[in-house]
């Protein structure tokens, strides 16, 4: 797995500035592509190119969750089904009892994402480009083994 920069990744159409945010990427041979992950555990903005299908994660378990869209969004529970049948702003409370990929059409440059209680990864444009990366802090990688025979 590999850390890019939004223009490496080319999605530096989608993801706008504000907050703490990396690009996670892993090549994934049977899609015959890499796949690509927001991470962005503070939030996120759209950029002005938008518009994109974002995808996220709710887990079964866990305290309420809930998603913040500063700009109306139309949200879909795994199924495909819009929640409440039209596009939402605010905080929205997801339901723990319909867990799985969840989705929204992300139609309006500038909006603001964020979230409580949710993985903090988003896929673009399709399904299959999700995964959840295991995120290191820079303190948590250990270092190198000085007396190490690899060389």
């Amino acid at each position: 797995m590999a850390r890019v920069n939004e223009r490496e990744a080319g999605y530096a159409s989608t993801v706008g500035g504000g907050g703490r945010y990396s690009l996670e990427r892993v090549d994934h041979p049977e899609l015959m592509r890499p796949q690509l992950v927001l991470h962005a555990p503070e939030g996120w903005k759209t950029a002005a190119t938008c518009p994109a299908m974002v995808y996220f994660d709710l887990p079964a378990d866990g305290p309420p969750a809930r998603i913040f869209f500063s700009e109306p969004a139309l949200l879909f529970d795994p199924d495909g089904t819009p929640l409440n049948g039209e596009p939402q702003a605010g905080w929205i409370n997801l339901p723990r009892d319909r867990p799985g990929l969840w989705s929204f059409w992300a139609g309006t440059a500038s909006m603001t994402v964020e979230f409580e209680n949710l993985p903090p990864f988003f896929a673009f444009d399709d399904p299959e480009n999700y995964f959840a990366p295991i995120i290191f802090d820079d303190d948590d990688v250990p270092a190198p083994d000085e007396d190490s025979d690899d060389e």
